[in-house]
């Protein structure tokens, strides 16, 4: 079934499994091509539910961590939002995208840092790139911390500490900037999501993103496309067009990148 055809078929994440194992590509968020998203593709009492009373839910935006997963799947913000790439077409992905987007100082900076600690939560990275402030400073927790996570606290205060005079401004590129161009470029994607803790122990939020490299995540060797990026995006183009009959050639031109 074509993209288009697919509307309100979504009851659980395995379903998603399935629609990323079939066509590749799926963006998690409406956009200009006409019912390619998980967004289209789910049943209001899936998709983003207020009750009235300060209560919420968003069963499928919980899900990502699963479907990750079990789809082995990539997921960062490589559209206009977020979305999945299946590990069969990542490989093509990956090729032309980095092609694409070269990576500025403040760029392989945070790179170089993610890839000397295989995983790190967002706050983390930020930290220990240097973008964090005093006032982000974590708080201690009571009691011991876990083993192997002390040296790496004793980083984050340290890394701190070193960018605590630092703003944005004194910047040519805001972190925020540096990381959507860095999953854009294929360098850097999802591995899971955790959630914050209250002092009871209960979760709270939207969910933690673990980020780390697709050679971490893949494996270098499952990244090989042994072609070259035009080749690459000749063989998605081609794909894509047949997947998207609905979908314009300047549309798929910009889903591509």
């Amino acid at each position: 079934m074509p993209a288009a055809g697919r509307k309100k078929l979504v009851r659980s994440a395995e379903d998603i499994v399935g629609f990323i194992r079939r066509d590749g590509f799926l963006p998690f968020f409406k956009n200009d091509i006409e019912g390619f998203s998980l967004e289209e593709a789910c049943p209001p009492d899936l998709w983003y539910v207020e009750y009235g009373d300060g209560r919420w839910q968003w069963p499928v935006w919980d899900w990502k961590g699963r479907i990750i997963s079990l789809a082995n799947c990539a997921y960062a913000k490589f559209f206009r939002g977020m979305g999945f790439v299946s590990d069969r077409w990542f490989p093509d992905f990956l090729n032309y995208r980095r092609s694409r987007w070269p990576l500025s100082a403040e760029e392989r900076r945070i790179l170089e840092t993610l890839r000397g600690e295989d995983s790190l939560l967002v706050k983390e990275l930020r930290a220990l790139s240097g973008y964090a402030s005093r006032r982000s400073r974590p708080k201690r927790q009571r009691g011991a911390a876990p083993e192997g996570a002390v040296g790496k606290l004793a980083r984050l205060e340290a890394a701190i500490d070193s960018a605590g005079g630092r703003t944005p401004a004194s910047r040519s590129e805001s972190f925020e900037t540096a990381l959507t161009r860095l999953q854009k470029g294929c360098w850097i994607v999802t591995a899971d999501f955790e959630m914050a803790h209250d002092k009871n122990g209960r979760p709270y939020g939207w969910g933690l993103s673990r980020l780390t490299t697709p050679e971490s995540f893949f494996g270098a060797s499952a990244l090989r496309a042994e072609r070259s990026p035009q080749e690459s995006k000749n063989r998605m183009e081609a794909w894509l067009v047949k997947l998207l009959p609905q979908a314009e050639p300047r549309q798929i031109e910009r889903f591509i990148g």
